[in-house]
């Protein structure tokens, strides 16, 4: 993706680790880990396959809970402008609706994410053929955690296939 201001903006790319689109040694971000509303239960329930940089994978909450989460962490606080997630392709694309994006600073690992700033709402439903979704903050919110939740109470899986995050050096 084309950022606007190379100069003010980068690209923390999850997927390589977090390091930079515009690779430098004075701009790195590393991104410390991602963590689920669940703990392991099968190969796709693995938290880090929704930002590995693989589009054939994907992070799927087990079946049957209410209010599925997950979490990355980009290791250091951030001036965030831009979040921009692919929810899985194919058949199960309609599962991602009803979707809460919030910045915080605070490690969670309950799932109320009330102490995070809202950055965007997806009320959906998602269709293949919408491609990335993108929320934009022209504000731009400051955090170290990025919570991506279903916020209605169905037992529609939470199913993420990429996260990428932008924000501002400072």
């Amino acid at each position: 993706m084309i950022v606007e201001d190379q100069k003010l903006h980068y690209s923390v790319d999850t997927t390589r680790g977090g390091l930079p689109r515009e690779e430098s040694n004075s701009n790195s971000v590393l991104r410390e880990c991602t963590q689920c509303s669940e703990s392991h239960w099968r190969d796709c329930n693995v938290a880090s396959r929704g930002d590995d940089n693989n589009l054939t994978t994907y992070y799927h909450s087990q079946p049957g809970l209410v209010y599925p989460w997950w979490v990355l962490d980009l290791g250091n606080t951030h001036i965030i402008h831009h979040i921009n997630i692919l929810p899985r392709p194919g058949y199960y694309s309609f599962r991602f609706h009803n979707i809460e994006v919030r910045v915080g600073n605070i490690r969670e690992e309950s799932g109320n994410f009330s102490s995070f700033s809202l950055f965007s709402t997806y009320v959906g439903p998602y269709s293949d053929t919408m491609g990335n979704l993108s929320c934009y903050r022209r504000d731009g919110v400051t955090g170290r955690y990025i919570s991506v939740q279903r916020v209605t109470p169905e037992d529609d899986m939470l199913q993420i296939s990429d996260v990428r995050v932008f924000v501002l050096i400072q």
